[in-house]
Formats: C-alpha cells, structure tokens, sequence
C-alpha cells in the first residue's frame, strides 16, 4: 500500500552500499506513496543513490538534503535530491557545494522534476527556508538567520524582500519592492552589481554604458 512520509528529519547519518542493484538515500530509497516536508543531513556511499529518495515512482515535495554523495561506482547513478524520477518531484532542493552534481540524475517523470542546488551560504541566508514553506498554509519550515544554518520545523519565520535593491531574506519584514538601481557612470550598480541595460536608439546602441552611443555595424566590422 502507498503510505506517506511527512515531517521526517533524519540528521548525522553515513549511510553506505557497495550492492549495484539496491539503491540508498536519506529518507527512502523506493517512493511509490508521498514524501513531503523532510530533511536529511549526512553522507552517502553507494553506486545508486539519491540525497533525499533514490527512485521516485510517486510524489516528493518541499524536502532538503545535505551531505556528500559519493558515487562508489563511478556510473552516475546518484542525485543529489533524487537519482532517477519517473512521477513527480516539486520544491526540492541540495546542497551543492557538498554534491555537486545534478538534483535530479535521470528525470522521466510525467511532470518535470522541480530541484535545485543551494550553496552553503543560500541555506544559510534563510532562503531554503523561505522556498520550501512557500504557499503552504500550515507553517512548516522557519529558520533564525544567523544562528541556524538550514531549515528547520516550526523554526522562526523567514521573509522576503527588498534592502534597496538587493534581494534578502530576514526573520523580520522587508520592503516587497526594491529601489532603482545606483549606476556608476560604468553603468554598474554600486549596491548589487547589476549592469545597466543597453540603450537601444535604431541601430544603435550604448554598449557600454558610459553616454556614448556606439554604431552596431561599425563594431561588427571593426
């Protein structure tokens, strides 16, 4: 029977295989059923594996993993959020600085797998937190930034928002909108570091931001 996972946060853990037909993973090596709202920080070793499940035949949603995954066959066999979809996957995510490889190895799945990579330093932000509680009505996932570098239950709530025009995440409410960019005269932004989009005047445009227009044919040709 298809059961459910829910809620499940498994920490600490070396999990290890050296069998080339079994597969290993964080939380659930085969998911026929529903796994939603887990976490698994640790490391792996196996020849077929995945961070959070290694073969997904059903539906997983809003999940993290963070950990090594070493691959003891070299054959690519291992996500690092799953290894091989064939159902659903949406909202899941891994540590990409200690895998990083795909999210998603081998993805057939009738809807296409949603997983991504986060750095150290995006968990960290607070925004895996922000992500993975998303539009769910129940609060789930919450985070102190500063204190707590991943995602936990019930944790603190995370927003986003706006410090000028810096996109941010913070236990406190920002700005849902943020302010014009401060271009140097490189039409470069002093706060984020965005360049200045060309002007386009006919055919031609300011290539490099600094107020002279610049002939597209004649750079073509130079």
């Amino acid at each position: 029977e298809r059961g459910t996972i829910q809620n499940v946060g498994v920490v600490d853990f070396s999990f290890s295989s050296t069998n080339t037909v079994f597969a290993v993973a964080g939380i659930c090596a085969y998911n026929s059923g529903t796994i939603k709202n887990c976490f698994c920080i640790g490391e792996i070793h196996s020849g077929r594996a995945g961070g959070v499940c290694a073969n997904n035949q059903g539906y997983l949603s809003d999940c993290y993993f963070s950990g090594k995954i070493v691959d003891e066959t070299n054959a690519g066999n291992v996500g690092g959020v799953c290894y091989n979809n064939a159902v659903s996957i949406s909202n899941c995510y891994h540590n990409i600085d200690l895998f990083p490889g795909k999210a998603i190895e081998s993805d057939s799945g009738y809807l296409a797998g949603d997983a991504f990579g986060k750095t150290t330093a995006e968990f960290a932000s607070g925004e895996g937190a922000y992500l993975l509680q998303g539009n769910q009505s129940e609060a789930v996932w919450g985070q102190t930034i500063g204190s707590e570098p991943y995602p936990v239950f019930g944790g603190t709530k995370v927003y986003e928002g706006y410090v000028a025009c810096l996109k941010k995440y913070s236990n406190s409410e920002l700005s849902t909108t943020p302010t014009p960019h401060d271009y140097s005269k490189n039409g470069i932004c002093n706060t984020c570091h965005a360049y200045k989009p060309a002007t386009l005047t006919t055919d031609k445009y300011d290539i490099d931001n600094n107020g002279t227009i610049d002939n597209v044919y004649e750079i073509y040709n130079a």
